[in-house]
């Protein structure tokens, strides 16, 4: 049965429609059943209205519209999304955008981020592997420090990304590469500059 807040949420999305927006995405890949073109600043403020609750987000990640699953990573505690969740919500990912924005707005939050970003990133998946190198490069630029050893797998993940043919991918390794060079992460043999050549 349909949660009420679920569908007082999408009939708000209407009313912020930017179909210009919308046309954009969709003609730049952004695959979604509905995409109402909505910015994340007024996501950011509807979501604000609403008390966090992890049946509402789980009805609204489902949907398959654009909006719904940003306002699912918005609502979703943090303490109640488990990691069989999370690791559905990653391979239920359909564009890199979304990717990118559960990480920064949700992943970043849970007390397994570090293990499950490692893991995210040796995935067959493309866009678990963004997914991956954006979670882990918050957590460092949030002032988490890894492990030496967590430090030499993401080393040789990103190698093994910059070797590859994903140009999405490899931005995503580059950046996460970048994030550990500034924060002075470093480990014995690890050289973020010459991983990145």
């Amino acid at each position: 049965m349909p949660h009420n807040t679920a569908n007082e949420i999408r009939r708000s999305f209407r009313a912020l429609m930017n179909g210009i927006v919308s046309q954009n995405m969709r003609s730049y890949g952004s695959e979604y059943r509905i995409n109402w073109g909505v910015s994340l600043m007024h996501l950011r403020e509807m979501a604000a209205e609403y008390a966090p609750d992890s049946n509402v987000a789980q009805e609204l990640w489902h949907d398959d519209v654009r909006e719904s699953r940003i306002m699912a990573l918005l609502l979703m505690p943090a303490d109640k999304f488990n990691e069989e969740t999370a690791r559905a919500w990653m391979a239920d990912l359909r564009t890199q955008e979304m990717a990118e924005m559960a990480a920064s707005l949700l992943y970043a939050k849970l007390n397994y981020a570090p293990a499950l970003a490692v893991d995210a990133m040796q995935d067959e998946n493309m866009l678990i592997r963004i997914l991956g190198y954006n979670l882990f490069a918050r957590l460092v630029t949030n002032g988490f420090l890894p492990e030496e050893t967590d430090v030499q797998k993401v080393a040789r993940n990103i190698e093994n990304e910059m070797h590859g043919n994903n140009l999405q991918a490899k931005h995503a390794a580059y950046s996460c590469a970048i994030k550990m060079e500034d924060a002075d992460i470093l480990a014995d043999g690890v050289d973020w500059h010459n991983i990145c050549q």
